[in-house]
């Protein structure tokens, strides 16, 4: 969806609102008190009520605007600012967009929705022609140069963190392989995991829950990922 037509859709608070209502009927709802499903809405006070036990759930109950006093505006614009922005978006340019006194209620509404978007990415599985390698990220610098500190044999330090990088490609185009004289990929989705070590059984855990049974898994040379080849 493009700024224009966002704008559009998502005009003001109450479209933002009525969006939200809808969203979570779609969904569905269910009372936790007695495991009814039949709700009626009640405008005046932004809530469904059971229509057994009349309990009363909140428009904002069970999701991530539980306890946040944020306008519904604010959360819709920054989901789609954070999703469509290339190259992220800092809480502080967040809160200069949407012209917010403070900066702490606008870092923990981002801070929220980054978690509740890794959590989606964890439940989702690569699939189809998945490359798969590893590599090392630094992340402590506590050591000196000439220090036994942070060195260890093999593969790597101990002030770099290995991590497990996979991506899923697919078959790109067709004009491209006769203009290179090569075979064309096109890269779909990509998961990167921090492993304990490099060992076949930390690859074998982490490509057994990021990696669909059914994938082609490519890999280079490297014997530890012998047995992910196999599963």
């Amino acid at each position: 969806m493009r700024l224009l037509e966002f704008s559009k859709q998502f005009g003001g608070e109450e479209a933002c609102k009525q969006y939200f209502k809808e969203f979570r009927e779609k969904q569905g709802l269910k009372c936790s008190k007695c495991g009814c499903t039949d709700f009626h809405w009640i405008p005046s006070h932004d809530r469904w009520q059971c229509k057994e036990c009349m309990k009363q759930i909140s428009l904002r109950s069970g999701t991530l605007l539980e306890a946040s006093k944020l306008p519904y505006h604010y959360w819709i614009y920054a989901i789609f600012l954070m999703v469509n922005t290339k190259k992220g978006i800092s809480a502080l340019e967040m809160q200069r967009q949407l012209g917010h006194k403070r900066y702490e209620p606008i870092w923990a509404m981002m801070h929220k929705i980054r978690q509740s978007m890794g959590n989606r990415d964890d439940r989702y599985q690569l699939d189809k022609i998945v490359e798969f390698d590893d590599a090392f990220v630094k992340t402590s610098s506590d050591y000196k140069e000439d220090d036994t500190y942070g060195k260890r044999k093999g593969r790597g330090t101990l002030s770099k963190t290995p991590i497990a990088m996979m991506a899923s490609t697919s078959k790109g185009s067709e004009k491209v392989q006769e203009k290179k004289n090569k075979k064309s990929t096109k890269l779909r989705f990509v998961k990167m995991k921090v492993i304990e070590d490099q060992t076949s059984e930390s690859f074998e855990k982490v490509v057994a829950t990021n990696v669909n049974e059914s994938s082609t898994l490519v890999t280079d040379g490297f014997r530890s990922y012998s047995i992910c080849i196999n599963m």
